[in-house]
């Protein structure tokens, strides 16, 4: 692995005191725990330099609020049914937790309705339906998916709106003159046209170029990983999740995406096989196939964090 020079005079002390010591290794798993660990807590910055930190801040921590409640309710329940003598609960929840819960509510008069087998069939279809396109048996597990999803947008869209903060309150600094509308314009368009990975290096070279070897230092393909991000947001918001023939070519053209044949005796190829290559480990892939969004959540959650924080500490 080629060793990345920091110029540690030309950043804030307590950046060096931080990352000295973590730049440099090896990409992996351990890597990524180490990060993943820290950023499992809440973020609790008591020396935020930026109006853009603070409010990427509390919004992360806001989000954390909902994730753990819903993550502690199924963990508790799903307990409950164990220590009942009920084992196969995440495998098979009953049906009427998928129910909208206004026709649940015993409290709510107006609403309550009665669980019909023609409601019981509906939910059976979209659940057949997602388990088919998830490949995915397990009902707990569909379930998650889908939060994980939820939690992946709401953290992009953290990021984004850090990013196109902070490059406002830079300009605002960098020149006096500027008005509060032309600030506010160029970062809504650096935004818009651009992909995150483009805009996240446009702001790190304005504000302070070290700061990209830094990010690198900690993660060698920090800005694949941000376009593959960005293409996977994509696919979420546009395509059900479903690797479509555009990502396809777009994360090819970039080389996220690199290829695994299977050769006979012969030597002729018998399969080929395409996977993605800034993950933890490598992530197969084909198209009209789901994109799950696991393992990417959690890479991202961790370095969306720090990046984060090493501008505000830049600026």
């Amino acid at each position: 692995m080629n060793q990345i020079e920091i110029n540690w005079h030309k950043l804030d002390d307590v950046l060096k005191s931080k990352y000295e010591n973590k730049i440099n290794k090896e990409d992996g798993i351990f890597k990524f725990m180490e990060f993943n660990i820290n950023n499992l807590d809440w973020i609790d910055d008591e020396n935020i330099q930026t109006t853009s930190y603070k409010i990427f801040q509390e919004g992360f921590n806001e989000l954390a609020l909902s994730i753990n409640v819903f993550e502690n309710f199924l963990m508790h329940i799903d307990l409950q049914y164990e220590n009942s003598g009920i084992m196969d609960f995440p495998i098979d929840m009953p049906r009427e937790y998928f129910r909208f819960p206004a026709l649940n509510n015993p409290r709510d008069i107006f609403s309550k309705k009665e669980f019909l087998s023609s409601e019981k069939n509906k939910i059976e279809d979209i659940l057949n339906k997602a388990q088919n396109k998830m490949n995915i048996r397990n009902d707990e597990n569909i379930v998650r998916e889908y939060y994980v999803k939820l939690e992946f947008l709401t953290l992009f869209s953290l990021f984004e709106a850090f990013l196109e903060n902070i490059y406002y309150e830079y300009q605002k600094k960098k020149d006096s003159n500027i008005s509060d509308q032309k600030a506010i314009e160029n970062a809504a368009m650096l935004i818009k046209k651009n992909s995150t990975d483009k805009y996240t290096k446009i702001i790190l070279e304005n504000i302070n170029i070290e700061t990209m070897s830094l990010l690198q230092s900690l993660k060698k393909d920090i800005f694949d990983f941000y376009y593959l991000a960005y293409l996977v947001r994509n696919i979420h918001t546009h395509k059900l999740g479903k690797v479509s023939k555009y990502f396809f070519k777009l994360a090819k053209d970039r080389n996220i995406i690199k290829n695994e044949v299977i050769k006979n005796k012969e030597g002729k190829i018998i399969n080929e096989y395409f996977y993605i290559d800034c993950l933890l480990d490598k992530k197969y892939i084909e198209i009209d196939k789901y994109f799950s969004l696991k393992e990417l959540t959690a890479i991202f959650r961790s370095y969306i964090c720090e990046t984060a924080y090493i501008i505000d500490k830049s600026l």
